[in-house]
């Protein structure tokens, strides 16, 4: 078992995460200050030494602003544990000699995209030097944005090299050419990303903070199904955090984790249905169904009811949204039951619909 226990950090005083055993994609949501970017941050030490003082920013002349010396954060591997208190400038694992253990995670490296103008910022280059040679960009990164956005211009798409960092552009004719200060900051947002995932080695952790920051919805899936595929290929694992109704209402419940407050408590749910999660980040007009279960008559909607409200009307995140509709006794009645539950399945097209019907019904 791999963990991280995190104590009086921000605005969580006590929670623990059990990392994915699977690798694959993770979509981590909440409220905002529920904790996401303190949890991210913490999962990025396991792979670089200086995550704590990139993550959580302290006041150096002034021990009573934006202090963590009540904060605490354990790492364990089966047995064995360290624990990471801050002392005056810097973090120190408790006992020192096993801050080996964190190597026992398994990932061959760590990698963090935080919310931060690196993602979205162009270049500073000025471009007027001849001695600047534009090269072909990476073609798995050509083929990535052409994907994600849908556009055959990024065929051409080339970067450069220099003292004030890379830069990509698309050339327009001869000489000429578009750098990357005229690039959307969504399109740069993609450019960094996939830049980067292209140099990680196999069985990585990526953790992405706001991953939907500067995309359109469709662009937001695209991306998504990439990550997916990278994922599977890499045999990676990718935890992104993300408000997007559009991410979340396509995500498996298995890979939904929600980190939410309880009163005082703050709590890590790993496995929640969509509208579930989205109950607690979205208004209640875009709170639809996770399952539309059909029935036929009023007894069984009854019965169904029953059970209902005996399993799954305990608020709790793993129980899934379940409207329940029954039509007339009588083939007639069920058709049209169908044709409701149709108009409905338009309005909400990623509820699952469940038939539970009489025998002659199914017949």
């Amino acid at each position: 078992m791999k963990k991280i226990l995190i104590e009086n950090l921000k605005s969580i005083k006590k929670v623990e995460f059990e990392i994915p055993e699977k690798s694959g994609d993770y979509l981590l949501t909440g409220a905002n200050g529920a904790g996401k970017s303190a949890l991210l941050g913490a999962l990025y030490r396991i792979g670089y030494s200086n995550a704590f003082q990139k993550s959580f920013f302290t006041c150096k002349s002034n021990t009573k602003i934006d202090s963590f010396a009540k904060s605490k954060i354990t790492y364990t591997v089966d047995s064995e544990s360290v624990s990471y208190r801050h002392r005056q400038e810097r973090w120190a694992p408790t006992p020192r000699s096993n801050s080996v253990i964190l190597q026992k995670f398994g990932f061959s490296s760590v990698s963090f995209f935080a919310v931060d103008e690196r993602r979205i910022v162009p270049s500073k280059n000025e471009f007027e030097t001849r001695s600047l040679r534009w090269r072909d960009a990476d073609a798995a990164v050509k083929v990535g944005i052409k994907e994600i956005f849908e556009n055959s211009k990024y065929d051409n798409l080339k970067y450069c090299k220099s003292q004030k960092g890379n830069a990509f552009s698309i050339p327009i004719g001869r000489d000429a050419r578009y750098t990357e200060k005229n690039f959307s900051s969504g399109e740069i947002n993609i450019l960094r990303l996939l830049s980067s995932l292209q140099l990680l080695d196999d069985n990585a952790l990526i953790l992405i903070d706001e991953i939907e920051m500067s995309l359109h919805p469709k662009a937001q899936l695209k991306l998504l199904t990439y990550l997916e595929r990278y994922a599977e290929e890499k045999e990676s694992t990718i935890i992104f955090s993300s408000h997007s109704e559009t991410l979340i209402k396509r995500f498996p419940f298995s890979r939904i984790i929600l980190i939410h407050q309880e009163g005082t408590e703050t709590k890590i749910q790993v496995g929640c249905y969509p509208e579930s999660a989205l109950e607690r980040i979205s208004d209640r007009s875009a709170i639809g169904l996770d399952y539309l279960v059909l029935v036929e008559d009023s007894k069984a909607l009854a019965l169904s009811n029953y059970l209902l409200n005996k399993y799954l009307r305990i608020p709790n995140a793993k129980n899934p949204r379940v409207k329940i509709l029954a039509g007339v006794k009588g083939r007639m009645g069920y058709l049209e039951l169908i044709e409701l539950a149709a108009k409905l399945k338009s309005s909400f097209p990623d509820t699952k619909i469940k038939p539970l019907l009489d025998k002659d019904a199914e017949d």
